[in-house]
């Protein structure tokens, strides 16, 4: 255990964990521009980029290798408490979407631990509808050319991932050192502007200049995905596809499976909202 001296403690640690899919490109792009531009640093605040992932990646790498790292459920975080203190701001700000797979007991250690240098620890976690989780994710791994399923298949195995009520009884039940803010995905930034003390806007940045995942459209999955079914490389070939594909809409060529997902998770949002220990951020129906 790390025998760290300070004079005073840090004031606040701001931890983002994802979910996935959910706002954390956006957000990490954002909080890296306005890092590099010195608006963070002029307000005591800091996003450290020494262990960045790159542009819209993440910065907390070297937590995530920690967890992924230790044996028998033991952690050791010294090396991250020595880092943060040499950040020096009042404030610093991680983020990464990884941490959202390592839930427990990871964190409770991490915060356990951090909490000897900082006042006070926020943890954020993001959320979204499953069914339109699902149609983000299938247009991710279309475009990143990772998948030749259909949707239909392609939820059949994803839909497991967005088990946020599972993920978050686990976080509340290991008794954080930290508050557990949950928002929805649309409101991430404008939240984390307000628990910044930023005017709102100010985190809004030129979207050709983040890494943001910008959803495909219907007809440009469908044309994408045979493509690779079809080992098609030419940007003449996509562009026949895509005009054949032009008036597909996934919607409702899968309006089945989207009311059934829709059905199946109506009361999702206030099953979450039962649970205790957890504070709600404005936008979270």
């Amino acid at each position: 255990m790390s025998q760290i001296k300070l004079s005073s403690k840090m004031k606040k640690l701001i931890l983002h964990i994802g979910a996935p899919k959910c706002g954390s490109s956006a957000l990490q792009s954002s909080l890296e521009i306005l890092e590099n531009n010195g608006f963070l640093g002029s307000r005591g605040i800091s996003y450290p980029l020494e262990h960045s992932r790159g542009l819209g990646h993440g910065n907390a790498d070297l937590i995530f290798k920690i967890i992924q790292s230790a044996r028998d459920n033991t952690y050791d975080f010294s090396q991250a408490e020595e880092y943060l203190v040499s950040v020096g701001n009042d404030t610093v700000v991680l983020s990464d979407e990884k941490l959202f797979g390592v839930i427990a007991p990871a964190l409770s250690a991490l915060t356990k631990q951090l909490s000897n240098i900082f006042q006070e620890i926020i943890i954020y976690v993001a959320i979204r509808e499953p069914s339109s989780w699902l149609l983000s994710d299938y247009s991710q791994h279309i475009k990143m050319r990772v998948s030749s399923r259909d949707f239909i298949e392609h939820t059949i195995e994803r839909e497991k991932h967005c088990r946020w009520l599972h993920y978050l009884k686990v976080l509340v039940n290991q008794k954080q050192n930290a508050v557990i803010k949950v928002t929805d995905y649309k409101q991430l930034i404008p939240n984390m502007e307000k628990n910044l003390e930023f005017d709102q806007g100010s985190m809004s940045v030129d979207r050709d200049s983040t890494n943001a995942n910008i959803s495909l459209r219907g007809f440009e999955m469908e044309a994408h995905r045979l493509a690779m079914k079809l080992s098609l490389n030419e940007p003449e070939q996509m562009q026949v596809l895509k005009e054949e594909f032009s008036d597909f809409d996934i919607y409702n060529k899968n309006h089945s499976l989207l009311k059934y997902l829709e059905l199946k998770n109506k009361d999702y949002i206030s099953q979450i909202k039962t649970l205790k220990g957890i504070e709600y951020m404005n936008g979270f129906a």
